[in-house]
């Protein structure tokens, strides 16, 4: 069994920009977990759990998905939380682009078989801090205020990639399975 994801990479000099915003948000004591910089991506769709014999079948889909979608530009942009600024539990940043949602949705639509979605609204996002409890909620509320609007970058999105995630005891470390190239 391999936990697998499909996403798209980060460049680095986004992943830099945000890693600045993170690294404001690491002076509060938080109760939480940062997405390690080089971890940083936009996960289209999340498997879980695959056996191996089925991942071929998996990749074919994907390409078969794919085949004529554009590549496109999306804006890296606004820092958001989940579910809400009163009740942080994600932090985020988002992405502004309709091709961005399209992709998802298409990705979602064609692998849902494999695992059905949970949520019907998609957000386009990638996360970076997972919050465990209120610990100095009212400083990290006041941190986020200043990152709201500012852009963290253009990406040219131009291929997805199926990752494995492999947990470890000092966090996820992703191995690039597949990749797949937009026309």
């Amino acid at each position: 069994m391999k936990r697998l994801f499909v996403a798209i990479p980060l460049t680095a000099t986004i992943r830099n920009h945000i890693n600045k915003f993170s690294t404001t948000l690491k002076k509060i004591d938080l109760d939480g977990n940062f997405v390690k910089t080089e971890n940083l991506h936009l996960t289209l769709k999340f498997l879980g759990n695959i056996d191996e014999k089925n991942i071929s079948s998996i990749c074919q889909t994907i390409e078969q998905t794919i085949i004529n979608l554009p590549k496109f530009s999306a804006a890296i942009k606004h820092v958001g939380v989940f579910p809400s600024i009163d009740r942080i539990q994600t932090i985020w940043i988002g992405v502004e682009s309709k091709e961005m949602i399209t992709l998802t949705q298409t990705i979602q639509t064609a692998l849902n078989s494999i695992r059905p979605e949970e949520h019907q609204t998609i957000i386009p996002h990638l996360t970076v801090l997972r919050i465990k409890s209120e610990k100095n909620h009212l400083l990290l509320q006041t941190a986020i205020k200043p990152w709201q609007n500012v852009e963290f970058g253009t990406l040219r999105v131009d291929k997805l990639i199926l990752y494995e995630s492999i947990l470890t005891p000092i966090g996820p470390k992703y191995t690039v399975l597949k990749e797949f190239k937009l026309n």
